[in-house]
């Protein structure tokens, strides 16, 4: 039996949740494959579309939103204003900057700016909904061993 890799793992631990994850190309937080928003991963075809052991894992947001929090006040903000969820991530030194829930009706994408930009980071948070959501904007688990540049093999079909 092969081991499985980091980012069969992290696959593995969405579908446990009840996620749908999606294999992205090593080092972005995209796939450059196309139709990847109607793959459906099982535990039965995991291998097959996370064949790259430095895939990154991203995750279909079909019924979610997510509340992606860009800039510190965001964060420390968060946990006075926005409702209660179990369904909190991140990565590096952010662990807690998207908060997901299950609206009714389901959201679109809506932006908030700071009207007072500093060093050039002008985005605060963003709502991050289902409504036809690229791909470059699916949440991402990277794996310690991404690597830039590498692509990931073709998913089957």
């Amino acid at each position: 039996m092969v081991a499985e890799t980091r980012p069969q793992a992290a696959a593995r631990a969405l579908l446990d949740r009840g996620e749908q994850p999606i294999p992205l190309d090593p080092g972005l937080k995209y796939t450059r494959e196309r139709g990847w928003p109607d793959w459906r991963v099982t535990y039965e075809t995991l291998a097959d579309y996370f064949v790259d052991a430095r895939a990154n894992v991203g995750m279909l947001n079909h019924v979610n939103v997510d509340v992606d929090l860009d800039c510190p006040e965001a964060r420390a903000l968060a946990p006075h204003i926005l409702p209660r969820t179990h369904r909190i991530h991140g990565r590096g030194a952010n662990p807690r900057s998207h908060w997901r829930y299950h609206p009714s009706p389901p959201l679109g994408i809506k932006r908030y700016d700071d009207p007072c930009p500093r060093d050039g980071k002008g985005r605060m948070l963003e709502l991050l909904g289902a409504a036809r959501r690229p791909a470059r904007q699916a949440a991402c688990w990277r794996t310690a061993t991404s690597t830039p540049g590498m692509k990931t093999a073709s998913p089957p079909r």
